[in-house]
């Protein structure tokens, strides 16, 4: 948070609003670094080299982050193929263990780069940017709103927060802060759309199309399975915990031998 507050009062002190290059990246839809007020800052302050390093952290950056969501998108696929709310078909693995049908379809989803030859990157990207955000503020305030169900369950069952191995502050208020939160960003983000006659169908669709699935999903679900709302004090709060908690206490990691691991194992032990 200090990195990125820090780093956009530094880049707004060295980079006008007008700048034109800046702006002509971001009309001619010019990705990565060609658009950015970083780079753009050590153009004007006439450091040669550091451009090029911001460019390949960014590559770099970038591959971590894709290698990262595809591990984590994949195994969310996996995980719900296991529990039966997925095709069977996504169990498959390879003799590894690895998932390589959920690998395939996560992997098809880069194809969505492809989009940018109808339109330019600056606008695909904004598309898929609303998509994924909106997606995860909804996320967000699912989390938040288990939390708060969780909390009841506990009160309601007589399990005191002490006995849990970590305990938050301002609970359940800051879930509930969090909660409103996040809802009230995902219907304001794209305010833009209604003013000075920006309206346009695409733009409106990938900011507040989860908004509409989210909910087709959720209750579609509950009614095709027939599932229902259980009380509080009907939600299943042992199964699994006794399994978890002798693990936790008989689990000793096993100790890297090589000098890496050593040096390691001292900075973050």
């Amino acid at each position: 948070t200090i990195f990125f507050v820090l780093g956009s009062l530094a880049v707004g002190v060295n980079v006008p609003y007008n700048d034109r290059k800046l702006i002509e990246a971001y009309s001619n839809g010019k990705a990565g670094a060609a658009a950015s007020p970083f780079v753009r800052s050590m153009d004007i302050l006439g450091i040669p080299v550091l451009p090029h390093i911001v460019n390949a952290l960014i590559l770099t950056s970038a591959f971590s982050a894709g290698n990262s969501t595809t591990y984590c998108a994949t195994r969310s696929l996996y995980g719900l193929a296991l529990e039966g709310k997925a095709p069977r078909l996504l169990t498959r693995c390879t003799r590894y263990g690895v998932p390589y049908v959920c690998v395939t379809i996560v992997l098809c989803f880069g194809g969505l780069a492809f989009l940018q030859v109808s339109n330019s990157a600056s606008v695909v990207l904004t598309w898929i940017t609303n998509l994924v955000t909106a997606s995860q503020l909804i996320n967000f305030c699912v989390i938040a709103y288990t939390y708060i169900r969780f909390q009841k369950a506990c009160k309601a069952q007589g399990l005191s927060r002490d006995t849990l191995p970590h305990k938050a502050s301002f609970q359940p208020y800051a879930a509930w802060l969090g909660l409103a939160a996040c809802f009230l960003v995902t219907l304001a983000a794209g305010y833009s759309i209604f003013i000075d006659d920006n309206f346009n169908v695409p733009d409106f669709l990938f900011q507040y199309m989860m908004v509409g699935v989210f909910p087709l999903i959720f209750f579609g679900w509950k009614f095709c399975k027939r599932t229902k709302w259980l009380k509080p004090d009907e939600v299943d709060l042992v199964t699994g915990v006794l399994e978890i908690e002798e693990y936790t206490a008989s689990f000793r990691p096993d100790p890297d031998s090589s000098r890496i691991g050593k040096a390691l194992d001292k900075v973050f032990s």
